[in-house]
């Protein structure tokens, strides 16, 4: 098929749409809509998350060496744009949105209780970019609705994360197959 060229782009689909928290020194507490996050090591697992430079959550991140990622599910499209479209500075996005904070091993780490999923993360790296930095964060600890884990196999696609499409919003709640075992379809049979 004929590819037409786009040009550079910061595009890899699909992109997690999680909430980055941080908290700073005086307790304030904002979150920041992230599309540019992802596991970045294994052994200790490690998360990557890029946060442009004039968020108030990239200044706590800064000031207080911790953050959060939450997993919203699909349902959660309308917190999680507005997180991304408000400033913490000039709106209390944990109000307007609903959210009950809880916190776990790391104390200025604010987690939200309405997203299914949650990981508490240490900064180990920033690394400095033209319009982003990013953050390398330690996972500490992770965090999964209790209703999730009644079938541990299939826990994580009841999850039904919510994606960024570039434009959209989608879910991923449509199950292909099993990880690891789906693709041996394909393997050439022992004769």
């Amino acid at each position: 098929m004929k590819k037409a060229r786009l040009g550079p782009s910061a595009m890899l689909f699909p992109m997690p749409a999680v909430l980055v928290g941080g908290r700073g020194k005086n307790g304030d507490i904002s979150f920041a809509t992230i599309a540019w996050a992802g596991i970045v090591n294994s052994t200790p697992p490690m998360v990557g998350v890029g946060i442009r430079k004039s968020r108030l959550t990239h200044a706590l991140i800064s000031e207080s060496g911790v953050f959060s990622v939450n997993v919203p599910s699909s349902r959660q499209a309308l917190e999680a744009d507005y997180c991304g479209l408000v400033s913490g500075r000039s709106e209390d996005k944990v109000k307007a949105c609903g959210f009950t904070i809880f916190y776990g091993s790391l104390k200025d780490a604010p987690l939200i209780e309405e997203c299914p999923f949650n990981l508490e993360c240490r900064v180990e790296r920033v690394i400095e970019l033209p319009s982003h930095d990013f953050f390398i964060g330690e996972i500490v600890e992770s965090h999964m609705d209790e209703n999730l884990m009644a079938d541990p196999k299939d826990g994580f696609v009841k999850i039904d994360p919510l994606v960024f499409l570039g434009t959209h919003y989608a879910g991923i709640a449509g199950n292909m197959g099993r990880a690891f075992a789906v693709g041996r379809k394909l393997k050439p049979k022992a004769s």
